[in-house]
């Protein structure tokens, strides 16, 4: 299984929408994020959806815990997005790092904010 971190404070869903749905093309999908906006895509309040065939997982905070919340479903996906504020997932094949243009929504360690 291939899986992609988006991690950001800034709104990814219009780099996520196209990625899920390109890579939805080439085998099963799955996303497990921490913004409610995602629910919005699927009908229903519930925590976990579907849409065009990307099943999709909202959590209040992603952890090392809450990332497995699809396997429930017994799908095999080719691909797992993570996209979150501040979670990378450990075994990531690869990472976008989302921020504004002027690097003010970065995630920053309180040593790095230091050293500015």
């Amino acid at each position: 299984m291939r899986i992609i971190s988006i991690v950001g404070k800034v709104d990814s869903r219009p780099l996520v929408y196209p990625l899920a749905r390109a890579l939805s093309m080439e085998g099963l999908t799955g996303i497990i994020t921490d913004d409610g906006a995602y629910r919005r895509l699927y009908p229903g309040k519930e925590d976990i959806g579907s849409v065009n065939g990307i099943d999709i997982s909202v959590t209040s905070h992603i952890t090392d815990e809450t990332v497995h919340s699809l396997d429930n479903s017994g799908v095999p996906y080719d691909t797992l997005i993570t996209v979150s504020c501040d979670y990378i997932h450990p075994e990531a094949d690869g990472v976008i790092v989302c921020h504004g243009v002027d690097r003010s929504m970065m995630l920053m360690e309180k040593a790095e904010e230091e050293d500015e």
